[in-house]
């Protein structure tokens, strides 16, 4: 890491797309199989959020569930998000370099993926569609407002669950 915080960012300078991974082991074994792209999460995700707009990246691959907000943030400032899953046990075998090109170009068998058109900004809410769940989060989020309402919708294919909850 350097003094910024960000791991392999000599590198990212100069590149318009950047894997994420959660942790630096599985960002390593990414630089091993010719992704040099690669860098892991780490700390506030503002400093991400400030490089990404420094230098123009385009295009973000998280590989792992989570930082939703900055899978947000990034999507609503015009950067291309998606979110591919990788099954790092899978790369212990021979064959690391094909399985990685399969699902970083999309052909992965069986292989989740999210765009970034996944999570929506809709009328008193957000929807975020994630691979095994839905949520639907509508509310009055004024911060001018006194008292709070939310209506969370949490759902899959079999089952929907339904929380309404008010704060004064």
């Amino acid at each position: 890491l350097n003094d910024s915080g960000i791991f392999n960012q000599s590198f990212l300078r100069n590149i318009r797309e950047i894997i994420f991974t959660e942790n630096p082991l599985e960002a390593l074994l990414l630089i091993q199989n010719d992704y040099p792209n690669t860098t892991f999460l780490f700390g506030d995700d503002h400093k991400y959020l400030k490089f990404i707009n420094e230098h123009k990246v385009k295009r973000i691959i998280f590989t792992f569930e989570g930082k939703m907000r900055l899978f947000y943030e990034l999507s609503k400032n015009g950067v291309s998000t998606k979110r591919v899953f990788i099954d790092f046990h899978k790369i212990k075998n021979a064959g690391a370099k094909e399985y990685f090109e399969k699902i970083f170009s999309g052909k992965g068998r069986g292989e989740n993926t999210q765009s970034s058109d996944l999570i929506q900004e809709i009328e008193n809410g957000f929807l975020f569609q994630l691979p095994h769940l839905n949520y639907r989060i509508i509310g009055n989020f004024s911060e001018y407002t006194m008292n709070m309402k939310a209506n969370i919708k949490v759902y899959n294919q079999n089952d929907v669950f339904v929380d309404r909850t008010g704060r004064r």
